[in-house]
């Protein structure tokens, strides 16, 4: 059985799908470095970057209750 795949994803085109399915859940996204190839690591911006911040802040409340 053969498969007709339209067209190719390359490691970029990969990531930012990626990114777009995990926005607003950086620490999903960092977690999905392990099966991205080195030198392809995804990165947090700063809105990603201060998302997580709060992320980790609530995480921390739910802990303490």
């Amino acid at each position: 059985m053969s498969l007709n795949i339209p067209y190719r994803i390359d490691h970029v085109g990969v990531i930012e799908r990626v990114r777009e399915f995990f926005k607003g859940h950086p620490s999903l996204l960092l977690g999905f470095n392990t099966y991205v190839p080195n030198g392809y690591e995804i990165m947090l911006n700063d809105e990603e970057k201060a998302s997580s911040k709060k992320t980790t802040h609530n995480e921390e409340e739910c802990y303490l209750v």
